[in-house]
């Protein structure tokens, strides 16, 4: 898809920042130079999203992004563990932007090549060019063409057919600058047919202000599994904004959840595009916000095929002046027959200046299906809320634990244990805090 220009404002000291930063790069390749030509003339043309683009009418990244943020350079922090068990997971950091080669410990993964993207520069141009070079998403937008124009480094991981490792593996972004930096990250997941892989892409708050774009590029060979999680804890004076595009093959299973846990704007997109028959998709998310965090969770499902499956499940959870934004569109073909997609987005605003949209889309050109969508978005419901106190619980935790089970569903989502007891005990925190604040 290319990207069609729009008559916007003059470039805006962010865009020229990033623009500049972009000529200054030097490739090894030609086929990923000409990539970030393409991508720096497309930037060039839009600039950084805007209330004037459909997608993005919600989140306008002009408005907050002004001055813009310098691109990072190499930290010096030695990151400690995170602090789990032993050989419970395995765990990558992507420091300012370029992984810490002495984290990827490839001799711990059995079937699967693990490296950076500088390395697979050198190493495996190729796989890079069959991947990065034929990336479809659905919805290439300005930042998706930054990101191409400045991405330094990433995660390239191949699972081989058949192979299937058991642990988690944590992909962590830290950010050590004391001013505030930029980070483009590219990752690159392929799935051989058969391989089963768990990816947790983990943005860790650091310090000071600061802007990450994130791409993961994921392939999924046929009857492949991937489960992809994505924990946010941007900072209050910090962007995110995160985008999986996964191709789903026959018989294919995907299943991405994100905890977005505030920040002064976080995004958190998802687009699946199935390529074979009987693959199934399962996508949910919790937004929860306090202050004046801005979040919003974006998904597109494309059906191309018969007979494939998508489940979408997400909630809201804000306070005081915090923004939540839903949108989710499903697309399906002329011959995508059999499709069964559907999505459900519920909020829950404890606050009078807390405020939610949802633009739920169904774009249908099948006959056979069964596609639906529903939004709702409310207070605490009363009469739970009396029927709990009736039976003698206090009305504080009477409304914690309404709260609390108001995202069960999307936790019940999540099949790895590991990662369902990490996103319990975060979201668990963040609600201590968000009811709290709301009964003070």
């Amino acid at each position: 898809m290319t990207l069609k220009p729009v008559k916007s404002a003059p470039r805006s000291d962010a865009e020229s920042l990033y623009l500049s930063a972009a000529g200054a790069r030097a490739d090894d390749a030609p086929w990923l130079a000409a990539l970030r030509k393409q991508a720096t003339e497309e930037f060039s043309q839009i600039g950084l999203p805007h209330r004037r683009m459909e997608a993005w009418k919600y989140t306008d990244l002009r408005a907050l992004d002004r001055a813009g943020f310098a691109p990072a350079q190499a930290g010096t922090t030695v990151v400690p563990p995170l602090a789990h068990g032993v050989g419970e997971i395995d765990e990558i950091v992507i420091l300012n932007g370029l992984v810490v080669e002495e984290s990827l410990r490839p001799e711990r993964f059995s079937g699967i090549t693990i490296m950076s993207i500088r390395t697979a520069l050198t190493e495996a141009p190729q796989v890079l060019e069959n991947t990065i070079g034929a990336a479809r998403p659905l919805d290439r937008s300005s930042l998706y063409a930054l990101n191409l124009s400045l991405m330094n480094d990433g995660l390239v991981l191949i699972a081989e057919k058949g192979a299937s490792h058991p642990r988690p593996i944590v992909l962590r972004y830290v950010n050590d600058s004391v001013e505030p930096t930029s980070v483009h990250v590219r990752n690159v997941i392929v799935a051989g047919e058969g391989a089963k892989i768990t990816l947790v892409e983990n943005r860790e708050a650091g310090t000071g202000a600061n802007f990450l774009n994130a791409v993961t590029d994921l392939r999924l060979a046929d009857t492949a599994q991937v489960n992809h999680y994505k924990f946010d804890q941007c900072s209050s004076e910090s962007l995110t904004v995160t985008l999986a595009n996964a191709d789903l093959g026959a018989e294919a299973r995907y299943e991405n959840v994100g905890l977005s846990l505030g920040g002064k704007a976080a995004r958190v997109e998802t687009q699946v595009r199935f390529s074979g028959e009987g693959g199934l998709a399962r996508l949910g998310g919790v937004l929860a916000g306090e202050g004046r965090d801005h979040i919003d969770h974006t998904t597109l499902a494309r059906h191309d095929v018969p007979g494939c499956a998508c489940e979408e499940e997400f909630r809201a959870i804000l306070t005081d002046q915090a923004r939540g934004v839903f949108q989710g569109q499903i697309s399906v073909a002329p011959n995508a027959q059999k499709t069964d997609s559907r999505m459900l987005m519920r909020g829950l605003l404890l606050s009078e200046d807390a405020s939610m949209r949802c633009k739920p889309e169904l774009e249908i050109y099948a006959d056979d299906v069964k596609c639906a969508h529903g939004t709702s978005v409310g207070n605490i419901d009363d009469d739970a809320l009396f029927y709990m106190m009736s039976r003698g619980i206090p009305q504080i935790e009477a409304r914690a634990l309404l709260v609390e089970a108001f995202s069960k569903d999307v936790v019940e989502l999540i099949t790895d244990e590991w990662v369902r007891q990490q996103f319990t005990r975060q979201l668990t925190d963040k609600l201590g805090r968000i009811v709290g604040d709301w009964s003070s």
